[in-house]
């Protein structure tokens, strides 16, 4: 049985405690200066997590309309995990 188990003598009694996980994420996208059409941007994707819990499995998607945005590469991915 999961939980704690605590023993009396010849008597076993059971707590039985359901853990539920649970983050709360952040997303930010920061720049810095000005940017004229046509020049690259640089923008930084900032994700927190104020917990309680570590957030698992997580993804971001940052989605640019095609039509107007083109894709040229990036300079470096960073992950640094903290928990606040």
């Amino acid at each position: 049985m999961p939980g704690k188990k605590a023993q009396y003598g010849q008597q076993c009694a059971y707590l039985v405690t359901d853990v539920v996980a649970e983050s709360n994420l952040a997303v930010k996208k920061l720049a810095v200066g000005t940017v004229t059409a046509g020049d690259p941007l640089t923008y930084t994707i900032l994700v927190t997590n104020t917990g309680p819990s570590h957030a698992r499995a997580v993804t971001v998607t940052d989605e640019a309309d095609v039509e107007f945005v083109e894709f040229v590469g990036f300079a470096h991915l960073r992950f640094a995990l903290v928990h606040l």
